[in-house]
């Protein structure tokens, strides 16, 4: 989801993600230094650890099937 939506969007939907009922939530992540922004529906790939989301590191992650692609599972209270 977050690799075709820009990153002021991502930002709202992280917010709002805070404000809901969970224990863990899985998000991908990729390697880049710089998120650049894209027009709803193009693609990029994000990294969530880097600026503008700058969410600190995942109490556990893996790889995923692309080289540099990850998944991030984070508590609820991580994410505060």
């Amino acid at each position: 989801l977050f690799i075709h939506i820009d990153n002021s969007d991502i930002l709202k939907i992280l917010d709002n993600i805070k404000h809901l009922d969970f224990k863990y939530i899985a998000l991908n992540s990729y390697e880049n230094q710089i998120n650049q922004n894209v027009t709803i529906g193009k693609h990029r790939k994000i990294n969530l650890l880097a600026h503008p989301f700058n969410l600190k590191k995942p109490f556990y992650s893996f790889k995923d099937f692309e080289k540099d692609k990850h998944i991030f599972v984070y508590k609820k209270f991580d994410l505060l």
